[in-house]
């Protein structure tokens, strides 16, 4: 990018001041070029900030996490990349305010970083880590360089918040029960989510779930590697805090009726996610060589 200098003053005297067109400026021998972006003078950083990782020797022996996180100093300069335009926000399949947190995090405003990301998205413990990070493909910086570290910067509220923030940000919202009771059948994370959004709205909630721990694909299908369970396990013991009641070992449909839950509730929300994989639907799809994704991972 450069700026020319199609007019130029010629003089900082009031009474004397003219300009004139660049190319007779030019012929006396003066600069036209005003500005010429350099390496040095661009005002944008569009190299991200590294994220530290184990080393491959060390991940090879065990399933512990890949990446380790950022440090303040790191999630700062991270934060200080981004130019606010927003364009990730409408990209992002919950809407998350997005740059407003990004500034937090600059700012180091912890408590209002935490407070907007629970405003769209009540698990951002399983998001930081593993979330497909769509907002990042359409980052304006990343159309000339590396875009923002969106996810890693979720992370870095979610993994550095103390403990009393936490139930802080989380009960602001919540109001007592009063407007009626719902079950939510599904732990996973629609069912998780709903639950959240439900009791701060005045709900009394139950939460039923076939399997013992509540998290669904999330619990069951991702591996440590990519996803401590600690992370997946303060999403849900937040749940826990703000009023929401658990039912696990417990299958609609065999261990309680939908006709019973109509019965004992004022409205009832099923999300029962997608807890067995697609069939490939060819010839010997099912042979016992062929391996499916869930049972896989599970």
């Amino acid at each position: 990018m450069k700026m020319s200098k199609a007019y130029v003053f010629n003089t900082t005297n009031p009474d004397t001041l003219y300009k004139m067109p660049e190319e007779i400026f030019a012929a006396s021998g003066g600069t036209i070029t005003g500005y010429e972006k350099t390496p040095e003078s661009d005002l944008l950083d569009l190299v991200r900030a590294e994220m530290p990782s184990e080393a491959s020797e060390k991940a090879k022996e065990s399933f512990i996490e890949l990446l380790k996180g950022y440090s303040m100093a790191q999630a700062k300069a991270e934060a200080a990349r981004c130019i606010g335009c927003e364009i990730c926000v409408k990209t992002c399949p919950a809407n998350m305010h997005i740059p407003e947190y990004i500034d937090a995090v600059g700012q180091g405003d912890m408590a209002e970083g935490l407070a907007l990301l629970y405003k769209t998205n009540p698990l951002p413990g399983v998001c930081g880590s593993i979330c497909t990070h769509k907002c990042e493909t359409v980052c304006a910086i990343g159309q000339r360089g590396e875009p923002i570290a969106i996810r890693w910067l979720k992370r870095y509220i979610v993994d550095n918040a103390p403990e009393s923030m936490y139930e802080e940000v989380l009960m602001a919202p919540v109001s007592a029960p009063g407007k009626g009771r719902v079950a939510v059948v599904g732990g996973g994370a629609a069912g998780m989510s709903a639950s959240y959004y439900l009791r701060t709205m005045g709900y009394a909630v139950d939460l039923y779930e076939a399997k013992p721990l509540m998290g669904g694909v999330a619990r069951y299908g991702v591996p440590q590697y990519r996803m401590p369970e600690e992370r997946l396990n303060k999403d849900v013991d937040l749940l826990k805090k703000i009023g929401v009641g658990f039912h696990v070992n417990t299958k609609v449909g065999k261990d309680i009726t939908l006709d019973a839950l109509h019965e004992q509730y004022d409205a009832v929300f099923l999300a029962s996610g997608l807890p067995q994989s697609r069939s490939l639907k060819l010839e010997n799809g099912d042979h016992p060589d062929v391996l499916y994704a869930m049972p896989f991972l599970a």
